[in-house]
């Protein structure tokens, strides 16, 4: 077979699910990525001596959840690890536009990841929610109602974004083990 004749193997076929979930998280990660690294540098030049909170402001520490009070006291490992995570994303993102195979398996336990930690912030808002006071002991009721609709329509609408967060992402690790895409990642 010469150079001048057209090879007679179909190119692979590149599906546009891969290339539209590549490209929105290649901008979702990006930003994700500035922003937490952003977040870092304030957090870095507002308390040098890493003392979070300062020391004439943890009054009240006490009263915390203590899972509040351990994110409040490490909340330099939280902004790294979530750089961590938003840098894994973009380079997995990458790869996928690429049609990269290790970056199809990176990026299936990072959805399986975003649905535990959906998940897990359901019940880490339940645990949250029920710690907070229920507002002060001899105020008038229509405040203690009203705070009461707020906290159920906060509940509910963060348990519903959740849900929904986590049937998307389920949808993404679906499409992306299915026989056609692997096909697609194999042939390249």
């Amino acid at each position: 077979m010469s150079l001048d004749q057209p090879s007679s193997i179909p190119a692979p076929t590149r599906s546009t699910f891969v290339t539209v979930v590549a490209s929105i998280f290649i901008a979702i990660a990006g930003f994700a990525t500035l922003i937490s690294l952003l977040q870092a540098l304030m957090f870095t030049f507002m308390f040098p001596e890493g003392q979070f909170p300062p020391a004439g402001d943890a009054k009240g520490m006490e009263q915390m959840p203590a899972f509040f009070r351990f994110m409040i006291q490490n909340m330099q490992w939280f902004f790294v690890m979530f750089w961590s995570i938003s840098i894994l994303t973009l380079i997995s993102a990458i790869g996928l536009l690429l049609r990269k195979n290790w970056a199809r398996l990176v990026f299936v336990g990072l959805m399986a990841l975003g649905i535990l930690w959906n998940l897990g912030g359901i019940l880490l808002q339940e645990y949250m929610m029920s710690s907070f006071p229920q507002g002060p002991a001899h105020g008038p009721r229509d405040v203690d109602a009203g705070f009461e609709t707020m906290m159920t329509v906060m509940r509910f609408a963060m348990g519903v974004f959740a849900i929904a967060m986590s049937l998307l992402f389920a949808w993404i690790i679906k499409r992306l083990v299915s026989r056609s895409i692997r096909a697609e990642f194999n042939a390249l």
